[in-house]
């Protein structure tokens, strides 16, 4: 059977739910969101660290955040359902003179562009977060207004938003592929039967390219795992819920529950939807790495 939509959302991420919600509201007709797996936000929305931030080096970047981040500040407020949302920055910290001398520089361009960004001593980024070594750190960028919020409830937050408007939501549904007719998007085929539809929206996240592609339409968008880790509680565990980035390696952490949640890139990875964890990568690249950038990580347990 075929069924009809005005606009057919694809993914049930923060960004699927978000668009559904607008859509809705601002009468865009029938909005069915489809997302394959049983419950929503659960590709790359629910794997993210949560961060949110101001601190951007490409202006288009900025101005995005600009208009997304008291979005997500106002969001309770204005909308009633509770999403834990902490304002406790962004700490960047830079090893050698010469990555300092390029984050001074784009400090002036954010400023520029409205941004509030604190250029900090060494000493001053650690009393911010007490623990980080400063082995070899010249200065570091502080964003006092980025932050972290919680992604689930913001996903779950605009899918409820996205009912009231009228949105439709079918989990459990795979969109497996758009229909062209006429050099435009005509349709798309489900697992569950087909639909006739006005507009897609394609928020498939790191999987988009596999549905344009089905057109014959090619995206820029390669899908790069990462590894996200949280521990337990240990001794040090940070106070503050800010966002620790060492530029030098990508390492990050934040505080999450009793212990902190921490991620990095790996020089070996390559495009791949392999979820597997790189179990040599851990040992050997992430938790060291986690070690020498906060030390009193040595006393936790994964």
């Amino acid at each position: 059977m075929t069924e009809t939509a005005d606009v057919i959302v694809v993914g049930g991420g923060i960004v699927g739910c978000s668009a559904a919600y607008h859509l809705a509201a601002a009468g865009a007709g029938r909005v069915v969101l489809l997302e394959r797996a049983e419950r929503l936000g659960t590709g790359s929305t629910g794997a993210c660290a949560g961060g949110f931030r101001y601190q951007f080096s490409s202006e288009i970047n900025v101005r995005l955040s600009q208009a997304s981040i008291p979005m997500i500040l106002r969001f309770s407020e204005e909308h009633g359902i509770p999403v834990d949302a902490w304002q406790d920055g962004y700490l960047f910290l830079f090893r050698g003179e010469r990555a300092w001398a390029d984050a001074v520089a784009t400090a002036e361009r954010q400023r520029a562009l409205g941004v509030e960004v604190e250029l900090l001593a060494p000493e001053e980024a650690a009393a911010l977060v007490p623990g980080i070594s400063l082995d070899g750190v010249v200065g570091a960028t502080f964003g006092p207004r980025d932050g972290i919020a919680d992604p689930s409830g913001l996903t779950e937050g605009y899918a409820t938003l996205a009912r009231r408007a009228g949105a439709e939501i079918r989990t459990g549904v795979e969109v497996t592929a758009l229909r062209e007719a006429g050099g435009r998007i005509r349709g798309v085929e489900t697992s569950a039967g087909a639909f006739e539809v006005g507009v897609v929206v394609n928020a498939a996240g790191a999987w988009a390219g596999r549905l344009t592609a089905t057109v014959g339409l090619e995206l820029p968008l390669e899908p790069l795992p990462r590894h996200v880790v949280t521990t337990g509680p240990f001794p040090g565990v940070p106070e503050r819920r800010t966002l620790v980035i060492d530029a030098e390696t990508g390492f990050y952490l934040h505080r999450e529950g009793p212990g902190v949640l921490m991620g990095m890139g790996s020089a070996r990875e390559r495009p791949s939807f392999d979820l597997a964890p790189d179990e040599r990568f851990l040992v050997e690249g992430l938790l060291p790495t986690a070690v020498r950038v906060f030390p009193p990580l040595e006393g936790a347990g994964l």
